[in-house]
């Protein structure tokens, strides 16, 4: 841990709002008369205080019954809800003491009725009745005449209220006002510096919240803040633009590894957290091959691609993988039986990262047939998912692609849409697949460069999306390429980039060609426009080995729904794009039907967007132009916020 303090105690800066309330011993111990300490509850005061609270609420009921005119059982009994996080029957036992007392709280003061006035008003504030408890806020009289203890109490709840009601610059000024001008418990010195890195996340200071972040790591002694710490990590990563992820990644990526250390008794949480990790690091395992000796049937890679919530094991060949129906799966390890299949490895094992959920695999050539054993950690769901065939379009230069794909559903994965993050992050995240790449070149342009070669499609898309990616991270998105340099990812990958990074929407950029039968007329205006290509199936459904029919009719629910903002996201785009592009670009072209792979299985909105001809010379130059990429930004950015303000 050394390294961690040498590197990240500096001065600091998601969510999560609650304080621990501290509450001192003496609340509502202070009375005008002398009486028995049974009548000033003494003793009920004594339970409060040993944290036994159950027993103090069955000795103060039958008192509150027998003399309902007394206040004092009341309010002790709304301290004892108070504590015990009852917020509404606190409230409600002081509104009935305000009914028979309109005047309890017409001036609080340090000796009057201040114990009561905190509960009444926290509780409030905890229940989000924020417009209520405005009316209450001025009655203190004089907040500078409250001792230490109380004008902290006092902060705390006005911090509560401005981090509740957004107001995240105020209660970020009054947190930094109350650690200089407060002495604090160690507990409420961690609450404060943690809502203070959770308000920072939403204020996008990513660099003082992780300050805050790896304050608390270092500070939080008896490990009571590893849950909230993860969330804020969390949080830093979800809200980051690409560029401040790859800045903040190492210091992040330490904040995690010494979490998972403290949480060595903690399994389920050890696993998140190095799942979390595997994401940040796009941790994988590949299993290298060796060249192939014969011209037999054999498996080109296996990768192992770990994420937060499934681990995707991906299988490829140069042919058909057909394993025997139904693989063996014992609850801990899966068996899939691959006939006249070879795996061309020196090894005949691999480990698999930490977290994943995938101890190993192990695989042996039995009687002609490959036997591959995927082992788990645990008794998880599990799918199997076919491709036949990678490229976007027909290339007679490459061979088909053909994989198998094995999701390995780590614990509280379901299918269901991604829930808002308690933790700040709240950006709507689009991810960006600039079609083609690596041996994979797509469509070749007409027109020359300076050096006498073509301008490839791949290279045009990967120009168009990073232009597209800070276009609209400047507005406000957040944003994420597949790839960002000459290479192929697979298409179940870019599928996959996008479900890790909990994406909103994908929208795949590619430039269109024609048919070398009309190349007469590629420098025509019959090839000016873009157009938008939507699959109009589900897609092969996975093969669902231990899954409930629930889930079944769930991934079925979902996928269903996401054709229908496919296409309704496609038609927007078809408008908004031509709308923004000067003539004679701004041709409107019809939808055009082809069920592609990458869509295969999609449940996030998405669209495939081809913002050109690259075969026409005058649209290329168009695009290669500044004034060009702009209009073609605009037209996508408008496509989103008009389909985003439709509420698909």
């Amino acid at each position: 841990m050394e390294h961690l303090i040498i590197k990240y105690l500096l001065p600091t800066s998601l969510l999560i709002m609650l304080f621990l309330s501290c509450t001192p011993v003496g609340y509502f111990s202070s009375s005008p008369k002398k009486t028995s300490p049974a009548a000033t509850g003494d003793d009920v005061m004594l339970l409060i205080e040993q944290g036994r609270f159950y027993e103090a609420e069955k000795e103060l009921v039958p008192r509150i019954v027998s003399n309902p005119d007394d206040p004092l059982p009341k309010k002790q009994l709304s301290l004892v809800y108070f504590k015990t996080e009852n917020y509404p029957s606190a409230e409600k036992l002081i509104r009935s003491l305000m009914q028979s007392d309109p005047e309890i709280f017409s001036m609080v003061t340090e000796n009057f009725e201040f114990d009561l006035y905190y509960i009444f008003t926290t509780s409030l504030i905890r229940q989000n009745k924020l417009n209520t408890v405005v009316e209450y806020f001025y009655l203190v009289a004089d907040r500078d005449g409250l001792s230490k203890e109380n004008k902290l109490k006092y902060d705390l709840m006005l911090i509560e209220f401005d981090y509740r009601s957004e107001r995240l610059d105020l209660a970020d000024e009054r947190i930094r006002s109350v650690l200089t001008e407060h002495e604090l418990t160690q507990d409420q010195k961690l609450n404060l510096y943690y809502l203070l890195s959770s308000s920072e996340i939403r204020l996008n200071k990513l660099d003082s919240s992780l300050e805050n972040a790896i304050f608390l790591i270092l500070n939080d002694y008896d490990f009571k803040y590893s849950r909230k710490i993860k969330r804020l990590l969390d949080g830093i990563v979800n809200n980051a633009t690409e560029d401040q992820l790859e800045r903040l990644r190492p210091k992040i990526t330490d904040g995690y590894r010494e979490l998972a250390a403290r949480s060595v008794d903690n399994t389920s949480l050890k696993d998140k957290i190095l799942r979390a990790v595997n994401t940040l690091e796009n941790t994988e395992v590949t299993i290298e091959m060796r060249e192939n000796g014969n011209n037999g049937s054999y498996i080109n890679y296996i990768k192992i691609f770990p994420d937060k919530d499934i681990t995707a094991i991906y299988i490829s060949s140069k042919d058909s993988i057909n394993y025997v129906n139904p693989p063996l799966y014992d609850g801990k390890t899966l068996t899939l039986r691959i006939p006249g299949k070879q795996i061309l490895s020196k090894e005949n094992s691999s480990a698999a990262p930490p977290g994943s959920g995938v101890e190993s695999l192990k695989w042996e050539f039995v009687n002609d047939t490959l036997e591959l054993k995927i082992n788990l950690t645990e008794n998880l769901n599990i799918t199997l998912e076919r491709s036949f065939g990678e490229e976007f379009e027909k290339n007679d230069n490459l061979k088909d692609r053909h994989s198998l794909k094995i999701n390995v559903y780590l614990p509280e994965q379901t299918y269901t849409q991604a829930a808002e993050p308690d933790d700040g992050g709240t950006k709507y995240t689009i991810v960006l697949d600039p079609g083609h790449g690596g041996d994979d070149p797509g469509a070749l342009s007409v027109m020359t460069k300076n050096d006498g070669g073509r301008y490839t499609e791949k290279e045009m898309n990967l120009m168009l999306c990073k232009g597209l990616k800070q276009y609209l991270e400047e507005r406000g998105y957040r944003v994420f390429l597949t790839r960002d340099g000459d290479y192929y990812p697979s298409l179940h990958e870019r599928n996959r980039i996008a479900q890790n990074r909990n994406a909103d929407m994908f929208l795949s950029v590619h430039l269109n060609s024609a048919s070398s039968k009309n190349k007469k007329y590629w420098q025509s205006d019959r090839y000016y426009g873009a157009e938008m290509i939507v699959r109009n199936s589900l897609g092969k459904m996975p093969e669902f080995i231990n899954f409930q029919a629930g889930n079944r009719q769930e991934w079925m629910k979902l996928r269903e729904k996401a054709l229908e903002q496919h296409e309704k996201l496609s038609d927007i785009l078809s408008k908004t794009i031509p709308g923004s592009l000067e003539k004679p670009f701004n041709a409107k072209r019809k939808v055009k039907p082809k069920n592609l792979v990458i869509f295969s299985g999609m449940t996030i909105p998405h669209a495939l967007i081809e913002a050109g001809f690259i075969i026409n010379n005058k649209t290329l130059n168009y695009l290669l132009s500044d004034k060009g990429r702009d209009d073609f930004f605009e037209g996508v950015y408008n496509g989103v916020e008009e389909y985003r303000k439709g509420a698909y």
